[in-house]
């Protein structure tokens, strides 16, 4: 029993330290936009984005939502090695690289807009719409399950292709793994260009083919005339008699698929990347016809599990409808780029909440959906709320605000503001006398962080005094007049 809460509290302390982490890395504002990540996290269904006001987490006004991803400046890197260093040390890591669309056919003034791929229905209608494309680079956990847990999200710009984001994003990454990771990807990314963006990287890539590429064998030994050949024979994925014979095949039997055969071809390549060597794998079963891979790297893993790792890859899927369902990241209209990214930023931070909590929530499913042992997002999600109010938040509360008129200003508040100003001539033109009761200070108050704790003391005690100044100055009032009307009596 001792040993359970022990680990409870280790995983507490973990997420703890995680939240305070990242409230320090996420620049102006943090307040505010850790108020807002919480109200993400315990708010399911919102129809707009200014309705995460309405939480109970969320301390602020409604425009601060705004305003906070206006002035918001996260520090990226150190949020990206924070989220690496979650990663265990003993593993190797296993990651998934792809690109979703963040439609926004109607904001025509947003800038740097391009047509990315949007799923349509209507038939005839082309699958792309106006907006912004962002790539991902997730971390896959677990063999089994939805889990993908990102570590890059990124907008890519107009002038850079998907391509060259992905590259930027596992260079980055791999500069802050200890262990060289195995990354995977679709089969956008399977073509020369790619593979000469990853070439100086650490890391072993597994990618998918289209069953129409052309690669190339080995050239055939120097015969001793003329320029060395650099290709070999062709090698088309949809022409069976240029295959060959393969270096190596394997069967197995798969509960899900049934028999499964896999084939290897070594030593091939593309025309524009002839110096990085491929390893083709061919997989088949009664429901495909032919999955093409090709592994690029050092160690390759067995036949039997390689195609398996492919497969986890697609756990970005998952999380890329997790995070515009549930994390509301498509719901906002943000005016520019810039406040798209930093709003952006925050769906990594909220998955990793959720994958540091999901040993901690207590499953409490709908009354339509089944108990879960082994809790994915959108459960974490559902019970995240409860364990909120155990953890807390390192975001401080929002600040006495005071609006002061001018034209309105009592004799105490005018103390205060003349105290604070250094402002004896804003006195005097109230009470119409000087005084040098004040002192004159050399600094102001309002911008010195010293005194911003006595700045809020002063107001409190200002607007509470005022009352007893306007009780004695009407009194006074009184007083006089009834000392006039007594000399006028008395008077002959």
């Amino acid at each position: 029993m001792k040993s359970k809460e022990t680990s409870t509290a280790m995983i507490i302390d973990k997420l703890q330290d995680f939240r305070q982490q990242v409230y320090r890395f996420l620049g102006n504002g943090r307040d505010a936009i850790f108020d807002l990540m919480d109200a993400v996290l315990t708010s399911p269904r919102v129809k707009s984005f200014v309705e995460l006001s309405l939480s109970a987490v969320y301390r602020r006004k409604w425009s601060s939502l705004y305003e906070s991803l206006k002035d918001s400046r996260p520090n990226r890197g150190r949020i990206r090695r924070l989220c690496v260093e979650q990663i265990p040390k003993d593993i190797r890591p296993l990651l998934a690289g792809d690109h979703t669309g963040w439609g926004r056919p109607h904001a025509k003034t947003l800038k740097d807009r391009s047509f990315v791929h949007q799923p349509n229905l209507v038939e005839g209608n082309k699958p792309i719409v106006l907006g912004h494309d962002y790539s991902t680079l997730a971390w896959i956990p677990e063999m089994t399950g939805s889990w993908a847990i990102p570590l890059c999200h990124e907008r890519i710009s107009s002038f850079e292709t998907a391509g060259q984001r992905a590259a930027f994003q596992l260079s980055q990454v791999c500069r802050d793994l200890t262990v060289r990771p195995i990354a995977t990807y679709d089969s956008e990314y399977g073509s020369a260009v790619f593979m000469n963006l990853t070439e100086d990287i650490p890391a072993d890539l597994l990618i998918r083919l289209r069953p129409n590429r052309c690669l190339y064998k080995a050239p055939a030994p120097y015969s001793g005339y003329g320029r060395p050949r650099k290709h070999g024979d062709k090698f088309q994925l949809a022409n069976a008699d240029s295959w060959g014979e393969p270096s190596a095949t394997f069967s197995l039997e798969d509960e899900t698929v049934g028999q499964v055969q896999i084939q290897q071809w070594s030593n091939l390549h593309f025309r524009q990347a002839a110096q990085r060597h491929i390893q083709v794998i061919r997989v088949t079963h009664s429901h495909c016809s032919g999955l093409w891979l090709a592994w690029v790297g050092e160690q390759m893993p067995t036949l039997d599990s390689l195609w398996r790792l492919y497969l986890r890859r697609f756990a970005i899927d998952h999380w890329y409808r997790f995070a515009k369902q549930r994390l509301h990241w498509t719901l906002p209209h943000l005016l520019t780029p810039q406040q798209a990214l930093r709003w952006s930023d925050l769906m990594p931070l909220l998955s990793w909440q959720l994958w540091l909590a999901r040993q901690l929530v207590i499953d409490t499913p709908l009354p339509w959906q089944k108990p879960q042992t082994n809790l994915n997002f959108g459960r974490v999600a559902q019970g995240f709320a409860a364990l909120l109010v155990r953890i807390g938040s390192p975001a401080c509360s929002p600040n006495l605000v005071v609006s002061l008129s001018v034209g309105n200003l009592d004799a105490s508040v005018l103390l205060f503001l003349a105290f604070l100003s250094s402002k004896n001539e804003l006195l005097a033109r109230k009470r119409s006398i000087k005084t040098t009761l004040i002192p004159n200070f050399q600094y102001s108050l309002f911008l010195s962080l010293a005194f911003s704790q006595f700045s809020v003391f002063w107001v409190t005690f200002s607007c509470s005094f005022s009352d007893s100044l306007n009780q004695l100055s009407l009194n006074s009032s009184k007083l006089r007049h009834k000392n006039k009307k007594e000399l006028r009596c008395k008077a002959p």
